[in-house]
């Protein structure tokens, strides 16, 4: 992955990305007691901004609010940084 800045300055690092197949998402919200609510994908059941895909790809609970979840970027020894 290359970032670079409005300056022309880049880094580069290596990014690993692990793709599942659909029944992952699948055998997720199948143990999750949902109460009626939307385990769609898209679906949003405690309204917090994530919907229940992005919740099963950071690791949360779709049915509670996690801010703590959301993605962050920072600097670390000079290097931006995704944390997620």
């Amino acid at each position: 992955m290359r970032v670079t800045d409005a300056r022309g300055i880049f880094a580069d690092a290596n990014l690993i990305l692990t793709v599942s197949t659909p029944d992952a998402y699948v055998d997720w919200i199948n143990t999750i007691e949902w109460m009626g609510r939307d385990s769609a994908p898209g679906g949003d059941p405690d309204v917090d901004g994530f919907t229940n895909f992005m919740k099963y790809a950071l690791g949360g609970n779709p049915l509670a609010s996690e801010p703590s979840i959301q993605p962050a970027v920072g600097m670390e020894d000079g290097i931006l940084t995704l944390c997620f």
